[in-house]
Formats: C-alpha cells, sequence, structure tokens
C-alpha cells in the first residue's frame, strides 16, 4: 500500500511501482497475456482499472494518511523515516495535508464510510471474478496484476486498529494467492 498514492509491489528485494511497471515486471515473468484478450475483454479490463484506481485508491490514501493511528504508528514513520530530525516531522504532514486536500469530499468521510466503500468496490470485483481462476479468462491480465497489487497490500500491510482483511472476499484472496504462486513460485506469504 502506497503511502503517497503510487502503486507499487514488493516481492521479496524486489520493488516496483506504478501500475505500468508492475504490468511490465508482470509481463517478464510471462504472467501477462492481454494480447489474447477481444475488444470486448480490453475495454472490461479498462473499465475495472479504472474503479480501482479510482475508488480502492482513494481508500487506501484515505486509510494510510487520514486515520490517525495508522498515520502516526506507520505512515508517517515509512514516508519520513530517511529525513533529517526536523524534516522528518514536517514533511509528512505536509504531505497529509496535501492528500486531504486531493482527496476533497472523500476526505470528510468517517471510516466506517471509507471501509464500507471499499467492501462495495472488492465486492463488485469479487463478483465479475466468481469462481474463475482469473478475473478476465483462464489467463493472467493486467488486471489481475492490479487486483493483486492492491489486495496483496491490503493483506500484507499492518493498519494499526484496522482489521482490513475481513473486507476483502476469499476469492480475491485465492487470487492473490493464485497469482504470487505463479509469478513468485509462494515465496511470499499471503
Amino acid at each position: 500500500m502506497s503511502p503517497d498514492g503510487i502503486p507499487f509491489l514488493k516481492i521479496g528485494n524486489t520493488f516496483i511501482s506504478q501500475f505500468i511497471n508492475i504490468v511490465d515486471f508482470l509481463t517478464i515473468k510471462e504472467c501477462i497475456l492481454y494480447d489474447t484478450a477481444s475488444d470486448e475483454v480490453k475495454c472490461d479490463v479498462i473499465a475495472l482499472c479504472s474503479l480501482l484506481l479510482n475508488e480502492v485508491t482513494k481508500c487506501e490514501l484515505y486509510l494510510t494518511w487520514l486515520v490517525d493511528d495508522v498515520f502516526y504508528k506507520v505512515t508517517r514513520r515509512r514516508y519520513a523515516g530517511h529525513l533529517f530530525f526536523v524534516l522528518k516531522h514536517l514533511i509528512p504532514y505536509q504531505r497529509r495535508n496535501q492528500i486531504r486536500k486531493e482527496l476533497g469530499d472523500f476526505a470528510s468521510y468517517d471510516l466506517k464510510k471509507v471501509l464500507s466503500i471499499l467492501e462495495l468496490n472488492l465486492t463488485c470485483i469479487a463478483e465479475i471474478l466468481q469462481e474463475n481462476t482469473f478475473v478476465i479468462g483462464n489467463d493472467p491480465t493486467e488486471i489481475d496484476a492490479l487486483v493483486f497489487g492492491h489486495v496483496y497490500a491490503l493483506l500484507t500491510t499492518d493498519l494499526p486498529g484496522i482489521n482490513v482483511v475481513q473486507y476483502i472476499p476469499e476469492n480475491l484472496k485465492r487470487l492473490c494467492k493464485r497469482m504470487d504462486d505463479m509469478c513468485f513460485k509462494g515465496q511470499h506469504p499471503v
């Protein structure tokens, strides 16, 4: 889960940021077969990517920057841990205010509402996945990579006082495990 809104994937010693870089990385690992998809499927992929990048990212930003317990115990340390003393205390608060402005009305929601939005979006994706092997078809696509990145981050990032795992549908957890096993030989606990 990215404290500054840029999606990232950390697998072992490998750290990849930005959606397109994650897709490229998974392509190299031969986990992406997007070119075989029909135009209709490609439109579905674009729509799902948009849903994830807009709503789930807003929820992740809210959870990492605007929930006080998470901000003080996790985000502030990760975001500014490498800075000198004075900057270490100023920069995270500046970024927090910037995130609050970027989120607009979303920043005024309470935690319960944000978690319900997160759950709704994850449930929508889970309903599309159903019991299929991958979101669209029998082979992984970019949307699987994007879902993997978000779900993996939610599963593996400790958010003090928030049990975010309970909002992730079981079939998305299985997809995440499948992608981890397929691309990374299950080297990482999911």
